[in-house]
Formats: C-alpha cells, sequence, structure tokens
C-alpha cells in the first residue's frame, strides 16, 4: 500500500499457523533492513492489491512451504501492530492469521524469490513451552498463548468461540448499556486516569486518548508504545465519529459481510481503522459526545480495557 501525503504506510498481511500436533512451523528471517532484527515467524506476507486474505494466505502458503491448500476456513486470530524499526517500507499493519493442521513435513524453497532464498535461514517446528523457554525473538510476540488457545484434538478454539455474529450482539449490547448521565472535562480526566491505572496495575503498553466533541481532554502513553499507537488511535476515532459505533462494531459488521472494513472501496484506510479500540462516549437524551481509545494490544483487548474503564466511569457517576 502506498504512502500517503505525511500519513502512514499500512500493510495487509496473511499469515498461516501450520501446526503438527502443538507444533507450530515457523521460518527464521533475516530483516530486510538493516535495523530489522532476524526473528521466527510463520508462513505468510503481504495482500496484493485486488486479493482477498484468504487468497493471499493460500498463495503465501505455497509459495514458502509448497502446500497447496484449497480452503483455510476463517481467521482464528487478527491483529493490529506497528513497525518498530527503522527502514522498513510501511509503518503499521493488520494481520489475519489463518490455521492448517497437517503431518510434520520439510518446507520446499522451488517457489521461492531470490530475496526469499537470502532472507529464509531455517525453518523449525516449535511447541509453545520451547518457544517461552528460548532467548530467540519471534512474532506474534503472543505466539505461546495463541497455541495453547487452540485445542490440538479438534483444531476448536478455546478463547476464541465466538461467532462474529455473537461478537456483534455483544458490543451492540455493550454500547446500549453504557451511556452515561453527563460527560465534562473532570469525568474525561477521570476515565483517561482510570484506563492508565488499569494498564499500569496490569503492566500494559498503551496509549490512552479520551475526547469531548473534537477537543482532546485527555492523552497518556505508557511504556512501550510508540508513535504509531497515536496513528492507530486517530485513525480509530474517525470511524467511531464517521460511523456512530466502535471500531471494533464497525470492523465486525464489515467481516459478518465477508470483507475487511478497510476493504470497502468508500474507505481510505490511511485515515479510517475497523479494528477494536475506540468507543462512543454518549449521554442519556444527548447521543455521541465524544470518544475514548486504547492502542497497543491485540484489538480485542483494546477494545475490552475501554469498556471495562467505562463499566466503572457509569457505576460512579451513577451511584
Amino acid at each position: 500500500m502506498s504512502d500517503a501525503a505525511g500519513g502512514a504506510r499500512h500493510r495487509l498481511t496473511s499469515r498461516v499457523l501450520v501446526l503438527d500436533g502443538d507444533r507450530v512451523l515457523l521460518l527464521l528471517t533475516q530483516g530486510s533492513v538493516p535495523a530489522q532484527p532476524t526473528r521466527w515467524i510463520t508462513p505468510g506476507g503481504g495482500v496484493d492489491p485486488g486479493e482477498s486474505h484468504h487468497d493471499a494466505a493460500r498463495r503465501e502458503l505455497f509459495e514458502e512451504t509448497g502446500l497447496i491448500v484449497d480452503d483455510l476456513g476463517e481467521p482464528v486470530r487478527s491483529l493490529d501492530f506497528a513497525v518498530d524499526y527503522v527502514g522498513g517500507d510501511h509503518d503499521t499493519g493488520h494481520a489475519e492469521y489463518y490455521l492448517l493442521r497437517t503431518a510434520r513435513f520439510a518446507p520446499s524453497d522451488a517457489n521461492w524469490t531470490d530475496d526469499e532464498r537470502i532472507d529464509v535461514l531455517a525453518h523449525r517446528w516449535w511447541t509453545a513451552a520451547e518457544l517461552r523457554e528460548t532467548g530467540d525473538r519471534y512474532e506474534p510476540a503472543d505466539l505461546p498463548d495463541l497455541l495453547d488457545s487452540l485445542d490440538p484434538a479438534a483444531g476448536r478454539r478455546h478463547s476464541m468461540t465466538d461467532t462474529v455474529q455473537q461478537l456483534i450482539a455483544r458490543v451492540e449490547e455493550q454500547e446500549r448499556r453504557l451511556v452515561l448521565p453527563h460527560f465534562d472535562n473532570d469525568d474525561a480526566w477521570e476515565l483517561g486516569s482510570l484506563l492508565v491505572r488499569m494498564a499500569r496495575e496490569r503492566t500494559l503498553p498503551v496509549t490512552v486518548d479520551v475526547t469531548r466533541g473534537k477537543q482532546q481532554l485527555f492523552h497518556a502513553a505508557l511504556p512501550g508504545t510508540a508513535a504509531h499507537n497515536d496513528v492507530w488511535i486517530t485513525r480509530k476515532v474517525r470511524t467511531v465519529r464517521e460511523f456512530g459505533v466502535s471500531s471494533y462494531l464497525a470492523g465486525l459488521r464489515a467481516r459478518a459481510g465477508g470483507r475487511l472494513f478497510e476493504e470497502a472501496p468508500w474507505i481510505d484506510p490511511l485515515r479510517f481503522a475497523g479494528h477494536g479500540g475506540a468507543f462512543p462516549i454518549a449521554v442519556a437524551g444527548t447521543g455521541l459526545v465524544g470518544t475514548v481509545a486504547v492502542s497497543g494490544l491485540p484489538q480485542a483487548d483494546d477494545h475490552a480495557l475501554a469498556v471495562e474503564a467505562l463499566d466503572e466511569l457509569l457505576a460512579r457517576l451513577s451511584g
């Protein structure tokens, strides 16, 4: 995806968790620029223009391993990320992870590009326990937890069992319920402070933002965050203001319709993001008056943290 004037460069990627029992296939790759670290990653890569995430995952799987698969099903994980090194070809990204179970094999390099023959150094089948013990870098950072969440016997997801429609219903209920009696500058400060306290207690690397109208009333970036988190905040907040719903709900509704929010032809993905983390602040008898936003965690966790803080603020204001 190309640059926009003065904007961040955003990249869509698809990746495949190739599992043999409790072991996942990872490729050791060296960085394409000096600042990019060597790390273990799943097979996958960028989504080409006009290509779906699913088709990109199938293509990359064939190119990097030699496996031909007709259907990878629905993604088991969505991840928003910011690039933490200088000199790359993108600043932020969105990845969809698919799951494939197969017997262990040696990946074929017959379809590798010239760059891949330089960049791919090795392959290995890892367990979650081995990843937790290694000093090597791997991506995503929570890969061991993701592997633990996958049922090796049936291929079901323990912590990801909600269907998209169930998630939509849950978020819609949250938006109906979380209506405040009032919201002023002091309330904004209290809400932002609540989020910072929660994040510090849990050592979460998040950026927090609270607005009323178009005025930013609270903004804090905790250790582990970067300027890219501000970019995500801005894009998510624009989504709430434009569509009147949480950025998570906007993305879920698009997915229920068969595509990503950013793939809609009327959406500029450099300005809007249908990823969880920005939530509408509504006042009884008035409607939407502001936003609360979190960036730094997987999108469902960003959303959940914002909802948890709003729940607590509502209890305080209604008490």
